[in-house]
């Protein structure tokens, strides 16, 4: 069987161990996508009259088949050999992804989905923004995920006698240190779009902020402007040790993991990464959005400004 053919029609309660598994819905459905042979590969595409290079866009060699891109490419056998092992077998064939994946799961359980999702979630990285996921940063994924989504599943199972409420709030900083927080906006994904940001001294005190329009374009590029603004202000007011918040992880990987050297906005991630290497004290930290809610407010105001870039002394009304 092939990409252009059809998964053979099973009984219904077949696919019961799939809903049965505990792992997150998106992750049943992507494995029940799987075996139905559904999930968007090239040659899938093209078969279904979406023209599209069917060249894997991971190792740009052979076809990408389903059975190729979730095993067969190089990247994902290495991947598969490093978390179960290069004696365990992986399907040669569509027609025995389904009796596979039940065995596998059977022997060695949600292990199995995860890596085919963090597999796919890695392709789709190339794909969609261009970003080469390192390997070591995939297999951290997956048994990261899988400890997460074990010990999730798990509670649901224990008494819960109290829960205790989790305060968000804006994180003081250590004597001396400034803290930036940097947010980025935009009306619709893409939209009109802003970025703002604030800097405060170790104890809450408002020293500036800062707003700007980027114009018509997406979240992410308001994100890596508010950061790349923020540390250029941090800079030229002369402070020496920074802690700065985003709540997008999106941006914090692209900055100090990815590389970006093929990436839409890699001129703009060149900048910030050579004032990170200046000599000074520079954190970049992740906070839940409850937590940046100043610098979201700023940002927002960014998306309706006239302004590219409007340093504020006075914190807004």
């Amino acid at each position: 069987m092939n990409d252009e053919e059809t998964v053979p029609l099973l009984p219904r309660d077949c696919w019961n161990w799939v809903w049965k598994l505990k792992i997150p819905a998106n992750v049943q459905f992507f494995l029940w996508q799987v075996m139905h042979l559904a999930i968007p590969t090239r040659t899938i595409l093209n078969h279904r009259g979406i023209p599209s290079d069917s060249i894997c866009p991971i190792c740009d060699n052979e076809l990408e088949t389903l059975i190729h891109c979730l095993f067969n490419c190089n990247r994902a056998k290495a991947i598969w050999n490093l978390m179960v092992g290069p004696s365990f077998g992986l399907p040669e064939e569509d027609s025995l992804i389904f009796t596979w994946s039940h065995d596998s799961v059977d022997k060695l359980g949600i292990v199995i989905p995860i890596t085919m999702w963090s597999i796919w979630c890695a392709r789709n990285a190339k794909v969609f923004d261009d970003i080469n996921m390192p390997l070591m940063a995939t297999l951290s994924k997956i048994k990261v995920m899988t400890h997460n989504v074990t010990q999730a599943f798990n509670s649901m199972h224990k008494e819960i006698t109290h829960i205790q409420p989790k305060l968000i709030s804006w994180q003081k900083g250590h004597l001396d240190s400034y803290i930036l927080n940097v947010d980025g906006s935009a009306q619709t994904n893409p939209g009109m779009a802003g970025f703002g940001g604030l800097i405060r001294d170790f104890d809450g005190q408002f020293m500036c902020g800062f707003h700007g329009n980027i114009g018509y374009s997406n979240i992410l590029h308001a994100e890596i402007l508010a950061l790349m603004h923020g540390i250029q202000i941090c800079c030229d007011e002369g402070l020496r040790d920074i802690i700065c918040y985003t709540d997008s992880m999106h941006t914090i990987h692209l900055v100090q993991y990815a590389d970006v050297s093929t990436h839409h906005y890699e001129n703009k991630i060149a900048i910030i990464r050579k004032y990170m290497a200046k000599d000074w004290t520079f954190q970049l930290c992740h906070t839940l959005r409850e937590g940046n809610m100043c610098a979201d407010f700023l940002a927002k105001l960014g998306t309706r400004s006239t302004s590219d870039l409007l340093i504020v002394l006075n914190p807004p009304a």
